[in-house]
């Protein structure tokens, strides 16, 4: 009866932790949703934070050049960015597929306006990857665009 008690109260404990952590960690949230939007194969081209805190992590350069290589050699591919403010984390993710078509992620946590609110872009027609420009968290990110551009309508 003991070790049946303390199997439950051990899976209720770790469930608890389970849900905490991705109602509070936009990093988690993203690399969740990462993995069940990616296609099989796809080139993982990292997770780009200014966190000092998850360890070595790659440059959003290098980031950005792996996702652009990638997609130039229509391959699918994933990337991640994670910003973390004074008190916020602000985490968005790109999924691009051998054809093209992607979904971009947003996840926020803290003092945002829309926190804890996962937002998803489809991109239905094949895109393009742009670099923000300016953006507000420090360093460049990455973000889907339709392609053709509306400007060549």
């Amino acid at each position: 009866m003991k070790k049946s008690f303390a199997l439950a109260f051990a899976v209720v404990l770790a469930g608890g932790f389970a849900i905490h952590r991705l109602r509070t960690d936009g990093w988690a949230v993203t690399e969740l949703f990462t993995t069940l939007y990616s296609e099989r194969g796809s080139i993982h081209c990292g997770h780009a934070t200014n966190s000092p805190y998850h360890g070595p992590t790659p440059k959003p350069e290098a980031v950005i050049a792996c996702a652009q290589n990638a997609q130039e050699s229509h391959r699918a591919l994933t990337v991640m960015f994670t910003a973390y403010g004074t008190d916020d984390e602000i985490s968005n993710a790109l999924i691009v597929r051998k054809n093209g078509t992607a979904v971009e992620i947003f996840y926020a946590v803290g003092t945002v306006e829309t926190g804890k609110t996962l937002v998803r872009h489809h991109w239905d027609s094949p895109t393009r990857l742009v670099i923000e420009k300016g953006s507000p968290v420090g360093f460049p990110r990455l973000h889907c665009a339709e392609w053709p551009p509306r400007e060549l309508h």
